[in-house]
């Protein structure tokens, strides 16, 4: 780790303890001598310092579908952990590879860049990383396991969630999985349908869970108390139209996320 990552984790107590998050920053500079460098610090008025809560767990943020620079940064200035980029064409948050390796130039360190597939070919998958470099891989369509895992990347199998979904198999189905993205089943349509699900039927898994699907600042709170997954992930829900994230939505979602971390 870095000698700075270090330093904050040995200060941290001395930072936190008789400053507010409006505060938190400046605090840091007088302790430390420098500015503050990792997003929690840089954030922290906006996100609530996104510390855990009571439980101490913090959930993960997920924003996707980004299609600009302006949403790549208002996400990180908010504490956001993760970006998702859509490679499926017939979305309206596609973007082409070419695109797509702009903005993830734009992207600063420790942010974890996802790119999203729905049932391309190896050729097609192949094509997009050799100029895409994601983090992690996330398959939105009928995918197996063995195919998923062929790609020598981590990745993410999302699953659309009706009544009839056995959720607890997920992790036998897709044993290399590293978490199981749970979200809501529209018939004809694969994720950004601002529809949820019943979250009382997410059971603890040995696999972290994403939940996804119709979440928004005014229920996520709810919930992440529900279901208490491992992250969340949303797209139409920080939307002013579709494609189009809007930065005050963003900075309530991750305001409401810390309001539950908190209890």
């Amino acid at each position: 780790f870095p000698l700075i990552f270090v330093q904050y984790v040995q200060y941290l107590p001395q930072i936190t303890k008789n400053y507010d998050s409006i505060s938190l920053a400046l605090a840091t500079v007088a302790v430390l001598g420098q500015p503050p460098s990792l997003r929690f610090l840089l954030n922290s008025a906006t996100s609530e310092n996104r510390l855990a809560g009571s439980s101490g767990m913090r959930t993960r943020i997920k924003i996707c579908g980004i299609t600009s620079v302006k949403a790549v940064q208002t996400a990180v200035n908010t504490g956001v952990d993760a970006l998702g980029f859509n490679m499926y064409e017939p979305s309206s948050r596609f973007l082409t590879p070419e695109r797509t390796a702009e903005l993830l130039n734009e992207v600063p360190p420790f942010i974890t860049t996802v790119g999203l597939f729905v049932d391309h070919s190896r050729s097609q998958i192949e094509s997009v990383i050799d100029r895409c470099n994601f983090d992690l891989l996330q398959f939105h369509g009928d995918e197996q396991n063995d195919f998923c895992r062929s790609f020598d990347k981590p990745f993410i199998k999302a699953v659309r969630v009706d009544k009839e979904t056995d959720i607890e198999k997920l992790p036998t189905l897709f044993p290399d999985s590293i978490g199981v993205l749970l979200d809501a089943w529209v018939d004809g349509q694969l994720g950004g349908t601002g529809i949820s699900f019943d979250w009382t039927q997410v059971p603890e898994l040995e696999k972290p869970v994403i939940l996804a699907g119709g979440l928004c600042a005014d229920n996520v709170q709810q919930a992440i108390r529900i279901a208490k997954p491992y992250g969340v992930d949303v797209s139409s829900g920080v939307e002013s139209s579709p494609g189009i994230k809007d930065g005050l939505l963003i900075e309530a979602f991750v305001r409401s996320v810390s309001r539950a971390e908190l209890g």
